[in-house]
């Protein structure tokens, strides 16, 4: 199953170890280990659906443990990168690569045998397996362990493996001694591997693979029933577990304290609450132990890769302060919530009142309701949550959690891979550009085309911030969605970052594929709803129908792939303009000839690009390309892609003026009378036609736009406003015709 993913870790793959039939499959954890040549850490953007990465744990300076997910089954890799030998091990992962078929065994049983010396394995049948797969080369075998702890204790270690069952200690301690002195072979060695330890331990304090998952709801939804059940369902990515009833207890209770007796657990709200000095006592009391609870006990756990699972949590005070027996501002405990460290992710259980009723006989119908209600306001908005049915079965409560926090993994997990992305526009961003490496944060910025004075500064100034490398000083943002990682996986080259822009639909993106070095590789468009697919067929159907009716130096994007849902075009290497609301004569005499080979036998009818806008024509250096084909049409009136664009450039830029606009079109002397001219020619149409056609534009666009969107308001009052003023100027028209 691993053998479609193997391939993609790096330029070449070596497998150390995976057990199999042959050996049981609890030697080596049920992981496979790999040496990787040139390990490539985007390689899990090119996964290929239903696999996902929930896990990337750097273990050591030149190892790394993947933990991936397909369809319910979790599936581990320990990957290898160490051609010099400075890792933990001191294994030359060269040796895997030189070796024959015939000495590969030999190689892995040098590979293992450092393993298992340095984790202090001394199970038999773990140097069972080791010694099988010496005998294969005993020669090879041993000169693989000289180049690891010297050729003294190489021997001995090899005739150790050899007559079993398990090395001496003694000679274990020897072994890894040796190993480590020649792992720090001079000064800058040694100086190198104590910074690259030293990051490496900062970077899981500051990004911990844990996971802090709080179970909340009313009572009666069965959180303490599925608190122990997700460790053993959610086995795999994490490596311990802890499990913490409402509160870290760092702190002893308050009745401890005071001695008194506790109350009666099938009756949590039958004492009366306490006075409300008291009460603030008790909250600022309790949350000075989720704070200190927050850093001495779940912080060092989620570092460890533990999964923290915390019933209730802190805000099940906001919601059922009277089982605490609080008597306090729901603003205050709000406010203190807001200062402690949040959840990675909680899990809401929700279910019919009668059921929770049923369920705790405690509580009644009014108080079950209120809680289902306070559950869904008391959150913060910024945590991260899921709703869960609970009055399912547990076993399906608990499979429900799994995908919860396998998702948050996975989310997690690939916004992390190489540099990460950030992103502009608060909330969830609409643009994702890559960190790092600098070249290819540049050119991620190229999926935004700024076609203002304004867009034009702050794109350059980001230009060159990010090839300075200040986009690695940006904080993390989320990575792409996962429906368009899945969607452009196969186009994307090895080492390859992306960039990513969300249209005015949620379920659109438009995806740069971008290499390492910088270069664009596909811009890819991807569309997770029907109507959103359908467009993308009308696109694809439009260039490939209507693209050779273009003339040079005009051409739409190479089409490179196209499934439902997905089109991937060549990528264009264009240029900034300085006057992006003037359409270039070029543009527009390919327009025209659009038309005129499309044209009906009545000539009043003809092809058009359908949205020729400012940014909607790229500059290259020999030429131009309109990308956006998905509104043409084949029954367009003549002039209308030149109209369409000197009006969304009105409309939207602010040029042209409206004195301008009219006077290209109606007399051609305007900025844009050029184009007016230019497209008449090609399309062997009279210039003076288009001024009718203008007003019928604007009549027939109207109802089209959008009022409730900002740009939609806008293209509305510019067309209102160009219609009145061509009602009161018809003049023009005469004058049209006598400068033609």
């Amino acid at each position: 199953m691993l053998d479609e993913v193997l391939p993609l870790l790096g330029t070449s793959v070596r497998v150390l170890h995976a057990p199999d039939g042959r050996t049981n499959a609890t030697i080596g954890g049920g992981d496979i280990d790999c040496a990787v040549h040139d390990l490539d850490p985007m390689w899990p953007l090119r996964l290929p659906a239903p696999w996902r990465l929930l896990q990337c744990l750097r273990y050591d300076l030149t190892g790394w443990y993947w933990v991936l997910e397909r369809d319910g089954h979790v599936h581990k890799i320990d990957t290898l990168d160490d051609p010099k030998a400075i890792g933990a091990y001191a294994f030359a992962t060269g040796s895997a690569f030189h070796a024959g078929p015939d000495e590969l065994d030999a190689v892995r049983a040098a590979y293992l045998t450092t393993k298992r010396l340095r984790k202090g394995i001394t199970d038999e049948l773990h140097w069972q397996h080791v010694r099988s797969l010496a005998a294969s080369d005993r020669d090879r075998f041993e000169r693989e362990l000289g180049e690891i702890f010297g050729t003294d204790v190489g021997r001995e270690l090899a005739d150790a493996v050899e007559r079993g069952p398990t090395p001496d200690p003694e000679l274990g301690r020897r072994a890894r001694a040796r190993a480590w002195r020649r792992r720090l072979h001079g000064p800058a060695a040694q100086a190198q591997l104590a910074a690259r330890s030293l990051g490496r331990v900062v970077e899981r304090v500051m990004r911990p693979t844990g996971l802090t998952v709080v179970i909340a709801g009313p009572d009666g939804t069965g959180k303490t029933t599925l608190a122990g059940a997700l460790p053993s369902v959610c086995e795999g990515p994490f490596r311990r577990h802890l499990h913490l009833h409402w509160r870290p207890s760092i702190l002893p209770s308050l009745g401890r304290i005071a001695q008194t007796t506790a109350g009666d657990p099938t009756d949590p709200h039958g004492r009366p609450p306490h006075g409300p000095v008291l009460s603030i006592a008790a909250l600022g009391y309790y949350w000075l132990d989720f704070l200190l609870g927050s850093w001495l006990r779940i912080a060092p756990s989620r570092a460890r890769s533990g999964l923290v699972v915390v019933e209730r949590g802190w805000w099940d005070v906001a919601v059922d302060p009277s089982r605490y027996r609080m008597d306090v501002p729901p603003a205050l405990v709000r406010f203190l919530g807001h200062l402690l460290p949040r959840p990675d992710l909680v899990l809401l259980l929700h279910a019919p009142e009668p059921v929770l009723s049923l369920r705790k006989g405690e509580i009644s119908d009014e108080e079950a309701r209120r809680q289902n209600e306070l559950w869904r306001h008391t959150l913060p908005r910024g945590v991260d949550r899921t709703y869960i049915d609970a009055s399912i079965s547990i076993d399906d409560v608990a499979a429900s959690a799994r995908d919860a926090i396998f998702d948050r993994l996975s989310d997690r997990a690939v916004g992390r891979l190489g540099s990460g992305w950030t992103g502009m526009s608060p909330g969830s961003h609409r643009w994702l550009f890559p960190r790092g490496p600098r070249a290819a944060a540049a050119s991620g910025l190229t999926i935004y085309q700024p076609v203002t004075y304004r867009g034009r500064v702050g794109w350059e100034i980001a230009r060159s911030i990010a090839r300075a490398g200040g986009f690695r000083l940006l904080p993390h943002a989320e990575a792409p969605p996962e429906s368009v990682r899945e969607a452009v996986a196969p186009f994307v080259p090895p080492r390859s970052t992306l960039a990513t822009m969300r249209a005015n639909h949620p379920s659109r993106h438009v995806v740069a594929v971008i290499e390492e070095s910088g270069r664009m590789h596909a811009i890819a468009k991807v569309a997770g709803d029907d109507d959103g697919r359908a467009r993308l067929r009308a696109e694809a159907e439009a260039m490939m129908r209507l693209g050779s009716c273009l003339s040079s130096p005009v051409q739409p994007p190479r089409l490179i792939a196209h499934t439902d849902g997905l089109l991937v075009l060549e990528a264009v290497e264009w240029r900034p303009r300085k006057r992006p609301w003037v359409l270039p004569v070029e543009v527009a005499r390919a327009g025209g000839e659009l038309y005129r080979k499309t044209a009906s036998t009545e000539g009043v009818h003809g092809a058009a690009h359908g949205d020729l806008a400012p940014w909607n024509v790229l500059r290259r250096a020999d030429g131009w390309t309109l990308v956006d084909w998905e509104s043409a049409s084949d029954a367009e009136p003549p002039f209308t892609d030149v109209l369409h664009y000197l009006v969304q450039a009105h409309a939207l830029l602010g040029r042209p003026s409206r004195r301008d606009l009219i006077a290209s079109v109606a007399t051609g002397r305007g900025s844009g009378g050029a184009a007016i001219r230019v497209y008449a020619l090609a399309a062997g149409v009279p210039a003076g036609v288009a001024f009718d056609v203008l007003r019928e534009y604007l009549e027939r666009t109207v109802p089209t736009l959008d009022p409730t969107t900002r740009d939609g308001r806008r293209g509305i009052r510019a067309r209102r406003s160009l219609l009145a003023a061509i009602a009161s100027g018809r003049g023009a028209v005469s004058r049209w015709s006598e400068s033609s």
